[in-house]
């Protein structure tokens, strides 16, 4: 599932620069993750996610950590994977990530 060249990826720095509301908002709009594929990163309820990703409210302290973690993850795998890859690369099993 390669990226295709016509698709541009978001520049590292560029996502790195977004706070964590900001963050949950481009992990659901452009790279496609779903409230429960945040629900499942993070461990915050639907409701709350909810909320980060219509804006009406920001992430807690004790969530930034797991979005900062997802950005990452996100940051690593656009160059190369679709956004459903990245959706799958995320819920498949990595023995080197104690599954």
């Amino acid at each position: 599932m390669c990226r295709s060249s016509a698709a541009p990826a978001r520049g590292k720095r560029q996502l790195n620069e977004l706070d964590s509301g900001q963050s949950v908002r481009y992990l659901r709009t452009t790279t496609g993750l779903t409230e429960t594929d945040l629900v499942d990163g993070t461990g915050a309820s639907e409701r709350t996610v909810r909320r980060w990703a219509h804006a009406k409210s920001e992430p807690q302290a004790r969530y930034q950590r797991q979005i900062d973690d997802l950005r990452t993850i996100v940051n690593a795998l656009e160059p190369t994977l679709t956004s459903r890859g990245i959706r799958q690369w995320l819920r498949a099993r990595n023995r080197y990530l104690g599954d």
